[in-house]
């Protein structure tokens, strides 16, 4: 028996594939990502945010960030919601006295669920008073929640892409 070993010449490896087959995970990741954030105001109306994911491969590290940004309002109105509010008092500011409806309201949204329900606005007669001590409300945790969902799926994308590179040049 004759035993012949032949070396396998090492190739040039495909640094450049390699950084684009990532950087296009990122993308796609952000894509999907920004999906997700859509679904938590889709049935707003009026002022909304936008949700434009960002990918860097800074420094050789990957990230994709998304978050709510354009309209300020929008911005804002997303950051409580998600952040939750603790009980508080609500004075009078630019009035004699505040109004609001006191039966009814049902909140659209819950903790941890992206997706909105069907809730009701309020109803009744108007209740008028100089202050108000709002009970608050849990946090949303969208940002939490679409986390959670999503971090298995980005380093599996990541390594898909990298496998499907040809590997030398």
């Amino acid at each position: 028996m004759v035993l012949k070993i032949t070396p396998i010449k090492p190739g040039t490896i495909n640094i450049k594939g390699m950084r684009k087959a990532i950087r296009g995970a990122g993308v796609d990741e952000g894509q999907d990502l920004e999906k997700s954030y859509e679904l938590t105001v889709a049935p707003w109306e009026g002022e909304k945010p936008s949700f434009k994911p960002k990918v860097s491969t800074a420094g050789g590290n990957l990230s994709v960030k998304v978050g709510p940004t354009g309209n300020k309002e929008g911005v804002k109105k997303w950051g409580i919601l998600n952040a939750g509010s603790p009980a508080h008092t609500i004075d009078v500011v630019r009035a004699d006295k505040l109004a609001f409806q006191t039966d009814g309201f049902k909140a659209k949204t819950k903790p941890g669920k992206l997706k909105s329900g069907s809730g009701s606005k309020a109803s009744g007669a108007f209740t008028f008073v100089e202050s108000v001590n709002h009970p608050g409300f849990k946090a949303r945790g969208w940002g939490i929640t679409i986390a959670r969902q999503n971090k298995k799926r980005f380093p599996k994308r990541v390594s898909t892409a990298i496998r499907k590179v040809k590997k030398f040049k």
